[in-house]
């Protein structure tokens, strides 16, 4: 799960913050994340709240990383109950079609939503 989180997190950190996407684009960023290259873990997303230029929607996203990795090593799940990439993408959609969110996200901050419905919605 953390993988997929980062290698779509790279797929889309140059494109979320347009004004909006069209549902081709977010449907090839969003699988494409699954077969595309993964980044390396940086300690620096540790502090993501506090880094200034990132979007809302990398905050959530880098901030779901750290948590996975801490996760991994031990901690508590917390506020997570979709820890697979199948459950998690689930989650979201079905979120979305529950009129939670939007199908599908069209900008940053419904990205941001999207991405906390995949770890929350139940």
């Amino acid at each position: 799960m953390e993988e997929y989180l980062r290698a779509l997190w790279a797929l889309g950190r140059d494109d979320w913050d347009r004004e909006a996407w069209s549902e081709e684009a977010f449907v090839e960023v969003v699988t494409g994340a699954l077969s595309s290259h993964v980044p390396q873990f940086d300690e620096v997303w540790r502090s993501a709240d506090f880094v200034t230029g990132l979007g809302g929607w990398e905050r959530v996203i880098l901030s779901q990383v750290v948590e996975l990795r801490d996760i991994e090593a031990g901690a508590d799940a917390g506020r997570w109950n979709n820890l697979s990439v199948a459950t998690y993408l689930e989650c979201a959609m079905a979120a979305a079609l529950d009129g939670v969110g939007e199908l599908p996200p069209r900008t940053g901050d419904q990205l941001a939503d999207f991405l906390i419905h995949g770890q929350r919605y139940e």
